[in-house]
């Protein structure tokens, strides 16, 4: 005779089914989804750098950061500018990189920076912006005597 068989699967809460969906390994903008009301950082394709709180994202990884702050670092000087930005909207096009921030040492960095006016430190990455433009122009245009192409742009300044 054929015994009834139970069903092996059991029915899972919905705490551990969030646990399995943070263990799993999305390749799409649900990867974000653990990150949703934690600080993180983004760094977009100009090279601007945001620190906020993630309130939201949709599928073309647009964000919504709260408390936001936008920050420089001008390294060669040991210097870095701070500005708020408030509740900022990043098009998810422009996303280079995010990542969770640890708030508990997220200020031991800035401890051996000294702090200077925002302003200052735009202009000073302005120059320098500018600087490596000139410098990729010029590099691109040796290439190209050459036969060879050159991937630069100047919008792409990560």
């Amino acid at each position: 005779m054929a015994e009834k068989k139970e069903d092996s699967k059991t029915k899972i809460t919905e705490g551990e089914a969030d646990l399995y969906l943070d263990q799993y390994n999305f390749t799409t903008t649900a990867a974000i989804v653990s990150s949703v009301d934690r600080k993180i950082f983004v760094l977009l394709r100009d090279g601007k750098l945001f620190f906020g709180v993630l309130r939201t994202f949709d599928q073309y990884a647009n964000l919504i950061l709260q408390d936001c702050v936008e920050r420089i670092y001008v390294q060669e000087n040991g210097e870095y500018a701070e500005e708020d930005r408030g509740i900022f909207m990043i098009r998810g096009e422009n996303v280079v990189m995010l990542g969770e921030v640890d708030i508990d040492k997220e200020d031991e960095p800035l401890k051996s920076l000294k702090r200077i006016p925002f302003e200052e430190a735009k202009k000073l990455k302005q120059l320098k912006e500018e600087k490596r433009c000139k410098e990729e122009f010029a590099t691109g245009k040796e290439l190209a005597r050459y036969g060879l192409s050159h991937d630069f742009h100047k919008q792409d300044l990560y």
